[in-house]
């Protein structure tokens, strides 16, 4: 039975044993020798006279066992899991087998590293363990037949009549060998009948009930459900995936899921009004407001703007979907979406990615881009908006609900003023945008995701149209409002008494380059400011206050500008201290980093105050980031264009 172990056992036993080290040898042996002689064995990597007779059928007496196993514990990390224990507890008929099996590996190991595993090295030892099962002298060591051990399974009356009461799941040549008492045997009999059994038991459930699914089929059933809900996926997406495109087959599936979702939101709302009802209200709420205010029509334009999903109103989710959709435009007419999936996502994480078969009035196609968050719409069209390609130019920008902007019918002309909307001026906070009418209809969307270079013309008709028909309004109805938020947004504050004190007393110090507080004290003691206190406003910029009335009264100014750039009493706008920010350079090969060129790049944002590593603690290269000191209070974003090498 120990031989019929499954070599995956022994390998976390032997890896235990392993991390023992050479505390379990020294703790075998010692336990060994404290129940029988006292002396320590002297270990050798050559086989000795006494180890050589093992192999030959003797009846030792028990000290000469104890002896031994005593030396079989040396090599504790050769012998099989169990063994050393059994020794310990006294029982010693496996000595002749561990001998042997110590015989056998010692010569397959190198000398030196045995040595280094008898002494517990823990990487000896998993050379060891690691050559031994990796060239199978493991394996073989556990099917060695030695004279004079007990290996006769016949005495084993359990194991027998097990193999006989299964001898139907048996090899008929396996069989005989395993009730003869053969180890090997023995192990291939056990393992015919684990696997054998487990196949009996499959066939006598028989077979299933609904029959073996062919991949013909399921492709089918695919096709079915994907006809099914034709009406949430695009129309070039579903021919690819009835076609059996894998890729377009996982797009399509994702299509009818993301908006079988959206639609479930607006039934849910229906079927639960209790519940829900007051959620669906909040989200209608605005749309009912303005679509009250503007008494808007809706033109033929604006009726066609969605072409799917006709069958159910999709107003919410078109009003969700456009917050974070991108339209974009530029692309090779017969582009695959798959090709254009794996493009965007590179730049960002996309949901969905939609190409209608229609073009704008420009005959270009175009698409939109279901993004995952606010975040991604920004990154996205800042990475890729204006990008060159083989086909052209993208453009990308950030595509308009339908419901912000709709204006009269498609017949009004440029130079025509068509009926104003009857707008009333209300305390909500809408902006301008909200107010001016556009007059394109539905195609709002068109007209703010068209190429730069070909929407000059379109952009001028859509300004003398729209803006004429709302100037007087917003100058005579917003200005009052706009005064009245501007006067309540403009808080008087009180100034600090402290820091007011601190003035009276104190003088407004520059230096020519960045100092620290330590070095500024030290100047202006050495010039005769006595008792002072530097506190600094920037780097160069510092004030030195006089607790004692006496000492700045008798401080001697012009002699104290000997050492400073200016020195002068303390003014109300002096008091600003600079911000510190941590500045990071992209789009820089690594060709041009150099100090003076990063210098030269962030020298309008301020002075450079420390610089980081150009590689992390693994080696790899990162953009260096500088801590500089600067007066921009908003976010510093500047995007510049050089020439190295010849290149820009």
């Amino acid at each position: 039975m120990a031989n019929g172990g499954a070599n995956g056992d022994r390998v976390d036993h032997n890896t235990r044993n392993t991390a023992l080290g050479s505390r379990g040898t020294d703790k075998a042996a010692e336990t060994l020798l404290n129940k029988g002689d006292t002396r320590n064995s002297q270990s050798d990597n050559k086989g000795t006279k006494d180890q050589s007779q093992i192999r030959v059928h003797q009846t030792p007496n028990l000290q000469e066992l104890e002896k031994r196993a005593i030396e079989a514990c040396k090599y504790w990390f050769l012998l099989e899991h169990g063994m050393v224990e059994s020794f310990q507890k006294g029982n010693y008929s496996l000595v002749p087998i561990a001998l042997a099996r110590i015989d056998y590996l010692k010569d397959a190991i190198e000398p030196g590293l045995l040595q280094e595993g008898l002494k517990g090295e823990e990487e000896a030892l998993w050379a060891i363990h690691r050559f031994l099962f990796n060239e199978g002298w493991w394996a073989r060591a556990e099917n060695l037949k030695v004279k004079g051990a007990t290996t006769n399974h016949k005495e084993d009356t359990v194991l027998i009549n097990f193999l006989q009461e299964n001898a139907e799941l048996i090899h008929p040549n396996t069989r005989h060998l395993a009730i003869s008492g053969d180890a090997e045997g023995i192990r291939l009999a056990l393992n015919q009948i684990h696997y054998n059994s487990l196949t009996e038991k499959h066939h006598r459930s028989g077979p299933s009930k609904r029959g073996s699914t062919k991949p013909s089929d399921l492709l089918d059933i695919t096709r079915s459900f994907l006809k099914g809900f034709s009406q949430f996926v695009e129309p070039s997406v579903l021919n690819d995936a009835l076609l059996g495109n894998d890729k377009a087959i996982s797009l399509a599936l994702g299509q009818i899921h993301f908006h079988s979702l959206e639609a479930g939101v607006d039934n849910n709302s229906k079927n639960n009004i209790s519940q829900q009802g007051s959620f669906k209200d909040v989200l209608l709420k605005q749309h009912t407001h303005e679509k009250k205010q503007g008494d808007m029509k809706t033109t033929k334009a604006g009726t066609n703007f969605n072409t799917r999903g006709q069958t159910r109103s999709t107003y919410g989710i078109r009003t969700r979907k456009a917050e974070h959709t991108v339209f974009f435009t530029g692309f090779q007419e017969n582009s695959h979406p798959k090709d254009l999936w794996k493009y965007f996502k590179q730049a960002a994480k996309i949901k969905d990615i939609i190409l209608p078969w229609k073009r704008d009035k420009y005959g270009k196609r175009y698409g939109f881009l279901i993004m995952e968050n606010e975040e991604a719409v920004q990154i996205i069209v800042k990475k890729l908006n204006s990008a060159s390609t083989e086909y052209g130019k993208l453009y990308l920008s950030r595509a308009k609900d339908k419901t912000t902007a709709s204006g009269p019918s498609k017949t009004a002309r440029p130079g025509k003023h068509s009926p104003e909307p009857k707008c009333t001026p209300t305390t909500g906070t809408h902006s301008v945008q909200e107010i001016i009418s556009s007059p394109k209809g539905s195609n709002v969307v068109m007209q703010d995701a068209i190429p730069q270079e070909s929407s000059k013309l379109s952009h001028k008709e859509a300004r003398t149209n729209a803006y004429p028909q709302v100037k007087d309004h917003v100058q005579i109805e917003q200005v009052p409002i706009y005064n009245q938020m501007k006067e309540r947004t403009e808080p008087i504050i009180n100034p600090s008494e402290e820091m007011s004190n601190v003035t009276k007393s104190s003088i407004f110090i520059r230096t020519v380059k960045n100092e620290t507080i330590d070095t500024v004290q030290m100047i202006a003691e050495g010039l005769g400011a006595h008792n002072t206190q530097i506190r600094g406003i920037t780097g160069t910029t510092f004030i030195a206050y006089f607790a004692n009335k006496v000492d700045y009264e008798s401080l001697d100014i012009e002699f104290l500008q000997i050492g400073f750039v200016e020195v002068r009493q303390v003014k109300v706008e002096d008091l600003m201290p600079s911000r510190k920010a941590w500045v990071e350079v992209r789009g820089l090969p690594i060709m041009g980093w150099t100090e003076n060129n990063f210098r030269d790049l962030i020298r309008d944002c301020g002075n450079v105050l420390l610089f980081s590593k150009i590689y992390d603690a693994e080696g790899f290269y990162q953009h260096p980031k500088f801590l500089i000191e600067t007066g921009y209070l908003e976010e510093i974003n500047i995007q510049r264009t050089i020439s190295l090498l010849h290149k820009k």
